[in-house]
């Protein structure tokens, strides 16, 4: 059944939760073995909680760094573009945005001046 997955050996009875960041559906049912088999989930997409049929998406424009992702926190701005009032953009002249940039104050990782380049501080 969807979000959940038998492995190789065990009972026909005993099927297990997909874990967080993954997900199974009935169409992936294996026909050699008959058993569905849990997927990570790709990159733009999450999902948070076991027994997963499907992953959500990202809002647009965002995108996860690896597959498997278990919760929206995951989901930042690709790199080349940085997060600012919950939205991606560009990353301007100047700078270099490293995935997940953001311009909020106190973010983890925010826009790099390059060298040569001067910002106001405003």
């Amino acid at each position: 059944r969807p979000g959940f997955h038998r492995p190789v050996g065990t009972p026909a009875t005993q099927c297990l939760p997909c874990a967080e960041g993954s997900f199974s559906t009935q169409a992936q049912q294996t026909e050699a073995l008959g058993m569905a088999q849990c997927q990570l989930c790709p990159l733009g997409k999450y999902a948070s909680g076991a027994q997963s049929p499907t992953c959500k998406d990202c809002p647009a424009g965002f995108t996860t760094k690896d597959r498997g992702s278990s919760s929206s926190d995951a989901c930042k701005c690709s790199q080349g573009f940085y997060e600012s009032e919950g939205k991606c953009r560009a990353c301007p002249d100047g700078f270099t945005c490293p995935f997940g940039s953001s311009d909020s104050a106190g973010a983890l990782v925010q826009p790099l001046l390059r060298p040569g380049y001067w910002s106001d501080p405003e």
